[in-house]
Parts: structure tokens; sequence; C-alpha cells
């Protein structure tokens, strides 16, 4: 058995495969589904940040007058 001609056939074909799994996850872009849902989901989080900083006041104690 060629060990030498069977590793270079080997790091072709890896180089091969690597190079298909780059050009595929660049080819894989964000949807603008996926970039929306990523903005709802921020604004949801800023809302409740507001929410509790409202809650709690500037100063930092309980606000219940409402």
């Amino acid at each position: 058995m060629d060990q030498a001609g069977g590793k270079k056939d080997f790091d072709t074909w890896l180089r091969r495969a690597w190079s298909a799994a780059v050009r595929t996850a660049e080819a894989m872009g964000r949807s603008p589904i996926e970039d929306l849902l990523d903005r709802i989901d921020r604004l949801e989080r800023e809302v409740t940040a507001l929410k509790k900083e409202g809650e709690t006041g500037i100063d930092g104690r309980l606000d219940r007058a409402s």
C-alpha cells in the first residue's frame, strides 16, 4: 500500500471538503425574518428593562404611587 499517495489523496479530499463547507456557510446568509425576530427580541428586552426601571424609580426606591 502506498501510504504517501494515500495521505496526499486524503489531504486533497479534506481540503475540498473544507472548501465546500466554507462556501456553504458563506451562502447561508441571514433571512429578513431572522433579522426581524432578533430585533423584536431586543425590543422586548429593552421594554422589560424600562418597566423595571420605572417600578424602582430613578433613585432606586419603589415607586408604587400608580
